[in-house]
């Protein structure tokens, strides 16, 4: 837009009225939409029209209007300075932020972030002043061009260096061993049938059967319910059928979007799906599992899934259907395998009493909820000391902070075993 706005104003005369209020209004524009899009909106997006917009509308107002307040602020030597090495910060800051992101687990707050864009305006300044501002004016390229053939071998080296240490070194120390050892091991839990969004129609029972084609269990809920198969089958001879869709809890009527979820996704008519499925099957075992303590986050969350969840448990008596519901097993910091293959264990796991904590709510709604259902603790299982780690016995139980993997959700197979005889 901008090089549209300059091919247009070619042999334009100046109009200081109209290019003062094109300035003041790219100015102004520009301020809003810094303090009003936030990470919550579609951005890019429509949205990017805004700052696009008001970027314009400061171009127009400085060539029809070269000595207006705000052109003439526009031309201090500061903000000129920035402006020259402006490209070079933005091309340095965004993999620095990223690196330290995935560096630090994601836990870079506003402080790091601003330390972080600092350190890239300097080498922006340090880039322009070595790279691109010889390349621009080149009295003789010769010395710019071996500058830059020895930085490039330089991190070349670097990175071949630390790549060779990760390859060989790291899992040869005796110290990763085990932790190699597991980190390989772990099998994410892969479900096929997970449901589509939005929500259309049941994908077919028989995509969704594991086993014969009548299921005598039905694993319901959301992703936490699908890395609960393995357990299932670890134990259970008999067909499973499962029914899940992300970030959608089996709690009939409930509106995900209480919680910021995606109101379009058709939770509600995919519960009311699987209910009626199962009035119609009738199998032997409904088990009903979730991240519960996602969907109850707020007072109307939790009215919602109380009511809910009470009409679930009175409905699936009518049916006559035995219900187990599984409790919320520990989760931990940060994704397990990132996480180890980067700090020490203990930073990876989390205290018994903290983690306890963090399902309380959740536990004491289903235990209000289903009085008659019988309720699976995975917790002692997962969990039998003071401290929670991603590593037990030397099996990695989890594939991020709160998902299992298959041999997590495997070692609670017995728990369910007890439940079904």
């Amino acid at each position: 837009m901008g090089g549209l706005a300059s091919i247009a104003l070619i042999g334009c005369r100046e109009r200081p009225r109209l290019g003062a209020l094109c300035g003041s209004a790219g100015v102004v524009g520009i301020f809003v939409g810094a303090m009003w899009i936030d990470d919550g909106m579609a951005f890019p997006g429509a949205l990017a029209l805004w700052p696009v917009a008001a970027t314009t509308l400061v171009l127009v107002g400085g060539a029809l209007a070269p000595n207006a307040v705000t052109t003439r602020g526009l031309r201090l030597k500061l903000l000129v300075a920035i402006g020259l090495i402006s490209y070079g910060w933005y091309l340095w800051h965004w993999p620095l932020l990223t690196l330290a992101r995935i560096h630090l687990l994601g836990e870079l707050d506003q402080l790091g972030a601003i330390a972080i864009c600092l350190l890239a305006l300097l080498i922006a300044a340090l880039s322009y002043r070595y790279v691109e501002k010889p390349f621009r004016q080149p009295a003789d390229i010769r010395p710019t061009l071996q500058r830059g053939a020895m930085a490039g071998i330089a991190v070349a080296l670097m990175a071949t260096s630390a790549g060779a240490w990760a390859k060989w070194w790291w899992p040869q120390s005796e110290s990763n061993s085990s932790l190699r050892a597991a980190l390989i091991g772990t099998q994410k839990v892969v479900v096929p049938c997970g449901q589509e969004r939005p929500y259309k129609a049941l994908n077919d029972r028989t995509l969704c059967t594991f086993g014969d084609a009548e299921a005598a269990i039905v694993l319901w809920g959301d992703s936490h319910a699908a890395h609960f198969l393995p357990a299932l089958q670890h134990v259970h001879s008999k067909s499973i059928r499962v029914r899940y869709m992300p970030a959608c809890p089996p709690i009939p009527d409930y509106l995900p979007s209480l919680v910021g979820i995606d109101p379009q996704m058709g939770c509600e008519h995919f519960n009311r799906d699987v209910l009626d499925e199962i009035r119609a099957t009738r199998p032997a075992t409904v088990v009903l599992s979730a991240r519960w303590r996602a969907y109850i986050s707020n007072a109307a969350a939790r009215d919602a899934a109380s009511k809910g969840l009470q009409y679930l448990s009175q409905e699936l008596a009518k049916v006559g259907v035995q219900v187990l519901v599984m409790l919320p097993p520990p989760e931990v910091p940060h994704s397990a395998p990132a996480c180890l293959a980067r700090r020490d264990i203990v930073d990876c796991s989390v205290e018994s009493a903290i983690a306890m904590l963090q399902r309380e709510a959740a536990v004491a709604l289903l235990r209000e909820s289903f009085a008659g259902a019988e309720l699976i603790d995975p917790f002692p299982t997962l969990c039998p000391g003071q401290s929670c780690s991603p590593i037990l016995d030397g099996v990695a139980l989890y594939t991020d902070a709160h998902h299992l993997s298959v041999a997590g959700s495997q070692r609670i197979g017995g728990l369910i075993a007890d439940a079904l005889r």
